[in-house]
């Protein structure tokens, strides 16, 4: 249902509805909270940031990776 009327899948869904909630997060961070392992999770967020969904940032002290939804990921939630 998701994939037919938003064109995302389940695992889409619930990356842009934590991001939504609360982003910034790392990849480790969203994967235990969608309940995903960290692979299925990288391959969620790549096809995300592909289609300018989530953006990936870099900074702080241990350059940790941080995700956060675009204006379109926002319009898309």
């Amino acid at each position: 249902r998701f994939r037919r009327e938003y064109d995302v899948s389940i695992g889409e869904w619930r990356a842009i509805a934590l991001l939504k909630i609360d982003a910034p997060l790392s990849l480790n961070k969203l994967a235990r909270a969608s309940g995903l392992d960290k692979a299925q999770m990288s391959r969620v967020i790549s096809a995300l940031v592909r289609r300018r969904l989530v953006v990936r940032e870099t900074g702080g002290a241990q350059r940790a990776v941080r995700l956060t939804l675009t204006r379109q990921g926002m319009a898309a939630y």
